[in-house]
């Protein structure tokens, strides 16, 4: 079935205030350069809208294809979170350590691909989320009850169930 809107919009028509999701003033700080001297980071909500978005786009879209909504966020949380430093992890309260925890498994998700394997990049983040975060899960049960504080789905939950376990086994092995 398809739709058919009542109005004639001319393709070159700007509807709305922004072009993409990207364009919202809230979310500039993840998508543009820091100004030389800036030491702003960028707000919890910002982080928390673009989750929200990765978040939806995989868990109502099988295909988990990459159109321009999707890919913009994944890219961004992607890049805030590698240039975290590793000494600093802990931001807030407990309830805003545990959202931060839910970002991070959303972003390492969202770089599945269709088959669900985890792209190189995925792998890359996942492993600085695992060494970041691993201490506060003495068990994947552990971190399946934080994530499903949250949004969640089934495929997510037992993703990153079996990622630790497996993550867990090598460490213990080290």
């Amino acid at each position: 079935m398809s739709y058919k809107c009542s109005r004639h919009i001319p393709y070159d028509q700007k509807i709305g205030l922004y072009d993409d999701y990207l364009s919202v003033a809230s979310l500039e700080t993840l998508t543009t350069p820091k100004e030389e001297g800036s030491t702003a980071p960028p707000s919890f909500e910002a982080l928390l809208t673009l989750g929200l978005i990765l978040f939806s786009s995989t868990a109502f879209n099988e295909m988990r294809a990459i159109p321009v909504i999707f890919r913009g966020p994944m890219d961004a949380l992607y890049e805030y979170f590698i240039r975290l430093d590793p000494a600093t992890h802990e931001i807030g309260d407990d309830s805003w350590n545990q959202c931060y925890q839910w970002l991070w498994a959303v972003t390492v998700d969202a770089w599945r691909d269709a088959s669900r394997e985890l792209m190189p990049q995925g792998r890359h983040l996942q492993n600085q989320f695992y060494e970041r975060y691993a201490s506060n899960w003495e068990t994947s049960q552990d971190l399946v009850d934080m994530l499903k504080q949250f949004f969640w789905t089934e495929d997510l939950v037992q993703f990153q169930k079996a990622s630790f376990e497996s993550f867990k086994a090598n460490w213990e092995e080290r």
